[in-house]
C-alpha cells in the first residue's frame, strides 16, 4: 500500500483516526463490527423460526421509499431462502401504517407481521394486529415513544445495549447507538436476518454466511445512502463492502439496473447510487406504485426484471415533471 499523503494524514488526524489501526479501518473497514446488540434479537428469531417451521405464513410491511424497500427485499429473499412463506406490501397514499394494506396482509393468513422503517409510533395499528393475534415484530428506526406500542419484538437502535467489543470508527471508544450516527430501516432489517442466519448456520460456517447473508449488503447500502445517513461508523463499513458488492451483485433485477446505467468497475461510487440508482427507485414509491420497486428488488427473472425497469423509467419522468411544477410554484410564491 503507498504512503498517504500528509495532507490526508492531517485530516484523518483531526477527525480523530491517530493509529494505523484506526487509518486502516477508516479507508478499508472491516465487517467484523458489532456495535450493538439487540434485546429482543432471541425472541424475535426463534418466532421467525417456529412460524417456518409450522409452515405460517409471515407478511412484511415495509415503507415504500428506498430505505424501507431495500430492508423489505433482504428479509423476504432470507426467508424465502429458509423455507418461509413470505408475502408483503407497502403503503400505496402515503407514509406509515395503512389499515387496507395491512388488511390485505392479514387474509393471506399471517401470523406473523414484520414493519421494516415503519411502525416505531403506529400504536393504533399494532395494537389492532395484536388484537388479531398475530404477532408483530418491528424492525425500525425512527424515534420511539414514551409508551411503545404493543409489539412483540423490536429490533431497534433504542431497544439495544452497547457491546462490550464494539468497535469505534470515530477514533477512540466506544459508542451507542444514537449518539451523532444511527442506521437505518434496512440495517436493522439486516441485522434480524443476520441473527435469522447465525442461529441456522451456526459459528463455524462463514463462507455459508457470506453467500447468504453478506451478499445482502449491497441492498444495505443503497438503503443507508437513500436515507442520507452520515458515512461514519457502522454505516461507513456498511457502505464501503455494500458499493462493492453491487458492482458485482447476483440480483438480477440490480444487476439489470446497473447494465441500464452501464455502470461497471470494482464499485460503484456513491454519486452513481445517489443521483442514478436510488432515484429511479424511489420514484415507484412516491408515485404510490412501490411494488414495482420491490418487484426488481426481488425477482431473478431477466424478463421481469426488464419490464420493472421500463416502468420505473415512467414514473421517474413523472416525479421529474411533478417536481419541476411544484419548484415553479415555489418560486413564484417566494418572488410574490
Amino acid at each position: 500500500m503507498e504512503p498517504l499523503h500528509p495532507s490526508l494524514l492531517q485530516v484523518l488526524h483531526r477527525r480523530g483516526f491517530r493509529t494505523q489501526a484506526q487509518v486502516d479501518q477508516v479507508l478499508s473497514p472491516s465487517l467484523d463490527l458489532s456495535f450493538f446488540s439487540i434485546t429482543d434479537m432471541n425472541k424475535a428469531v426463534d418466532r421467525l423460526r417456529l412460524a417456518i417451521r409450522k409452515e405460517e405464513s409471515i407478511a412484511i410491511y415495509a415503507d415504500r421509499d428506498v430505505d424501507g424497500l431495500t430492508g423489505l427485499a433482504i428479509l423476504a429473499r432470507s426467508l424465502r431462502t429458509l423455507g418461509a412463506q413470505v408475502t408483503w406490501g407497502s403503503p400505496l397514499k402515503g407514509r406509515g401504517l395503512e389499515r387496507a394494506v395491512l388488511e390485505t396482509l392479514v387474509k393471506t393468513g399471517a401470523k406473523v407481521i414484520l414493519l421494516v422503517d415503519c411502525g416505531t409510533g403506529e400504536t393504533t395499528e399494532i395494537t389492532w394486529l395484536a388484537s388479531l393475534g398475530i404477532d408483530v415484530i418491528v424492525a425500525d428506526h425512527h424515534r420511539m415513544l414514551p409508551t411503545r406500542p404493543p409489539a412483540f419484538a423490536w429490533i431497534h437502535p433504542q431497544a439495544a445495549q452497547p457491546s462490550s467489543q464494539a468497535l469505534s470508527l470515530q477514533g477512540e471508544g466506544g459508542r451507542r447507538p444514537g449518539e451523532g450516527e444511527t442506521p437505518c430501516g434496512s440495517t436493522m432489517a439486516f441485522k434480524l436476518a443476520e441473527g435469522l442466519w447465525r442461529s441456522f448456520i451456526g459459528p463455524n460456517d462463514p463462507s455459508r454466511l457470506e453467500y447468504f447473508l453478506f451478499d445482502h449488503l449491497d441492498l444495505v447500502a443503497l438503503g443507508i445512502l437513500a436515507d442520507r445517513m452520515p458515512l461514519t461508523g457502522e454505516n461507513r463499513a456498511l457502505v464501503w463492502h455494500g458499493l462493492r458488492r453491487l458492482a458485482k451483485t447476483r440480483k438480477e433485477g440490480l444487476a439489470s439496473l446497473l447494465r441500464f446505467f452501464r455502470l461497471k468497475g470494482e464499485t460503484v461510487t456513491v454519486r452513481q447510487a445517489t443521483w442514478q440508482i436510488i432515484p429511479m427507485l424511489n420514484a415507484a414509491g412516491r408515485l404510490g406504485q412501490p411494488h414495482w420497486a420491490t418487484d426488481l428488488l426481488i425477482t431473478e427473472d431477466p424478463w421481469t426484471a426488464r419490464a420493472c425497469i421500463d416502468a420505473l423509467l415512467g414514473l421517474n419522468t413523472e416525479r421529474r415533471k411533478a417536481q419541476g411544477v411544484s419548484l415553479e410554484q415555489f418560486e413564484k410564491t417566494v418572488l410574490e
